[in-house]
């Protein structure tokens, strides 16, 4: 991203970071376009909402995040639509092993 040209940044439609997504204790993580900073926000929000239609389909639960610890980052703070799917980044919390499944 640091040695892209704004051309190159410009024909990225989306970036989808899937981070961590092998872990057996997993949750499912998403990104919170409305975090995202204008004028990228309303298509990261269009992200997050086939995303969130998605596991809505599936039953499947998954919460939104606020994070800048990962690669997709680095493109919103470049004007990139972004989002994260991660399987978490730290020890699950007792309400996520009791919708997830797995151990806190």
């Amino acid at each position: 991203v640091n040695t892209a040209s704004r051309i190159t940044l410009r024909n990225i439609q989306v970036m989808i970071n899937m981070d961590m997504i092998g872990s057996v204790n997993y949750v499912r993580f998403l990104h919170d376009g409305n975090a995202s900073p204008e004028p990228i926000r309303q298509r990261s929000i269009e992200i997050q909402r086939a995303v969130e239609r998605y596991f809505t389909q599936r039953d499947e639960p998954f919460d939104l995040i606020q994070t800048g610890r990962s690669d997709h980052f680095a493109f919103i703070q470049a004007g990139v639509p972004s989002t994260i799917l991660s399987s978490g980044f730290f020890m699950k919390t007792e309400d996520e092993a009791r919708r997830y499944g797995g151990v806190a």
